[in-house]
């Protein structure tokens, strides 16, 4: 399924790709025929199979037309020298535009994958890091290949204009691997479960719990709301480095059963770690699937009464929680609308409700 998804991704730059390969093969003329009759041929299959026009590919139409031009233009042997730093000074805006504009890239790298909706924020945020990796280095390699235009011999020049790029790159998708790998070693594993909660597996929480997660393996999280006997209910605010849902109220307490570990010890652990309080008599809730962009989860839902009047004297981790807060019902029920509260709690806040008229 990856491969299929990484091979999707690079045919929505197969017109550019064309170009520059024809353009070292060919003359220019040759090569940019070449690519518009490729762009031609996917914009009418696309028009056929999806029966709308792509506007991307007349982007790409575009972009290959003034590479084209520039081509031909630096055709003049004086001009020779600067010709790949003129190319690659073209894609300069392009990329730019990609990392900041976010809803640009995901629609461009969408146009091919299941359903149109595929590329989520969160693979096009790490999409656009690495961007920004590659855009750092284009300008580099630009001002090298200018300065050895003109102060280096040819054969220099010719192996910084041409096998530099692709080492640089190289190079940091190797280091990059190797940073990736050295992580694994000592990472938490959490179960891989069916939907009656019956274990069937195990996988690292770093693939589990990201866009990797391409098959949505369901594991389970364990969720505590924590109630005072004001019948208040304490949220903490998610920090704004969080993935998913940053800067929203949560539940107080949340987190992913390790492998071969127990819901109410992951209860007990995820409290410690969250707020540091250890709280007692745990009152199963309810169980559901939950699914997200990037993974799907078999939820269970706890609640428990605590003498803790307000928030004084609860040492949050503010690595992972920005502010905690105990809310009345009512203050919940006035911000629903308002984009303040996750999805998740939302769900969980009409059976918490109950419990609260239940308990107190």
């Amino acid at each position: 399924m990856k491969s299929n998804f990484v091979a999707k991704i690079l045919l929505t730059f197969l017109p550019i790709v064309i170009f520059l390969i024809a353009d070292y093969f060919f003359e220019p003329k040759i090569s940019i025929i070449i690519a518009i009759i490729v762009t031609i041929i996917q914009f009418t299959l696309f028009l056929i199979k999806e029966k709308e026009v792509d506007f991307f590919l007349l982007f790409d139409l575009a972009l290959i037309t003034l590479l084209g031009l520039i081509s031909i233009h630096f055709e003049n042997e004086s001009f020779f020298k600067l010709k790949p730093a003129i190319l690659e000074i073209i894609f300069v805006p392009v990329i730019l535009l990609f990392i900041v504009n976010q809803n640009f890239l995901k629609k461009y790298l969408n146009r091919y994958t299941p359903g149109n909706n595929y590329v989520n924020d969160f693979i096009t945020k790490k999409l656009q890091k690495k961007l920004s990796v590659l855009l750092t280095m284009i300008v580099i390699h630009v001002f090298l290949i200018i300065y050895s235009a003109y102060n280096l011999s040819t054969k220099e020049w010719g192996f910084i204009s041409g096998a530099l790029l692709y080492i640089m790159i190289g190079a940091y998708f190797f280091t990059e691997l190797i940073i990736n790998r050295l992580k694994m070693y000592g990472k938490e594993y959490i179960p891989v479960i069916n939907e009656k909660g019956e274990v069937i597996g195990k996988k690292l929480k770093s693939i589990v719990h990201s866009c990797n997660n391409e098959e949505k393996l369901l594991h389970p999280v364990v969720h505590l709301h924590v109630i005072n006997k004001k019948g208040e209910i304490l949220l903490q605010k998610r920090s704004n480095r969080k993935n998913v849902e940053p800067g929203k109220w949560d539940t107080a307490v949340g987190g992913h059963v390790k492998f071969n570990e127990k819901i109410e010890d992951c209860i007990i652990r995820e409290s410690r770690e969250e707020l540091n309080v250890l709280f007692n008599n745990y009152t199963f809730l309810k169980s559901y699937i939950w699914e997200t962009d990037i993974e799907k989860e078999l939820v269970f839902t706890y609640a428990t009464i605590t003498d803790y009047v307000n928030v004084k004297g609860i040492r949050y981790n503010k690595k992972e929680i920005s502010e905690i807060k105990f809310w009345k019902i009512e203050e919940i029920e006035n911000l629903k609308k308002d984009n303040e509260f996750t999805p998740n709690f939302l769900k969980e806040f009409e059976f918490v409700k109950l419990f609260i008229k239940k308990s107190l």
